[in-house]
């Protein structure tokens, strides 16, 4: 009788089956001036495109972390609230999101910012995959990365998997006042995945959003 494989073996073969996919909302947008999830770029809000994206993954549950529930959004989709007396970060969403996917035991999260609409699901699927790497990017180090972010000219951390194996580290991060993912993350294995910078913009405001919507279009 062939051994039956172990839910971490399974994990290996399937990187997406035991994964949340996390859209982080919560953001004040300042800049933006209005609701930035709630914005339309081509037919869509930037939630719903988001979630489209990570749907094309196949990842175990969807859900959007912050802002207020939508009566827009797939009713299998779940909104993770924040805490009202609690300053949203991305920081603090992506521990929400982390702790949602232990408590479901889900083994990681695949986390989107609603604002980078020009992602694809291809590059969602290589940055998930890439926590799987044992070589890239980590020097001698062959242990399994904690976490894998989108890399431009820069870190995107809008565009990150995280192993649920980070969770307690970025949880206390979080409780010493840390609000800076790149700080938060320091002493976890990281591994960055090439990305052209064009998928990561970020639509901060609506000059942005305009600029890209023409150029997409443009290009179709």
């Amino acid at each position: 009788m062939r051994p039956t494989r172990s839910r971490l073996s399974a994990a290996r073969q399937h990187p997406t089956k035991f994964a949340l996919g996390a859209v982080l909302v919560g953001g004040a947008s300042r800049r933006f001036g209005s609701d930035k999830a709630a914005a339309q770029f081509r037919g869509r809000t930037l939630l719903d495109t988001a979630l489209l994206t990570l749907g094309g993954v196949g990842l175990a549950q969807l859900s959007y972390v912050g802002g207020a529930a939508r009566d827009t959004v797939p009713p299998d989709v779940v909104h993770l609230a924040d805490a009202p007396e609690l300053e949203p970060c991305m920081l603090r969403g992506v521990v929400s999101a982390l702790e949602w996917a232990q408590q479901r035991q889900l083994d990681r999260a695949m986390i989107l910012s609603c604002d980078i609409p020009l992602v694809t699901a291809n590059t969602v699927a290589r940055v998930l995959g890439a926590l799987h790497d044992t070589t890239a990017n980590t020097g001698h180090d062959m242990r399994r990365p904690h976490i894998a972010v989108a890399h431009g000219e820069r870190d995107h951390w809008s565009c990150t998997a995280i192993h649920c194996d980070a969770l307690i580290s970025l949880r206390a991060s979080l409780a010493h006042g840390e609000r800076a993912m790149h700080r938060a993350t320091a002493a976890l294995r990281v591994v960055r995945v090439a990305v052209a910078e064009h998928e990561l913009t970020n639509v901060n405001d609506l000059a942005t959003m305009e600029g890209i919507t023409k150029d997409s279009m443009m290009h179709e």
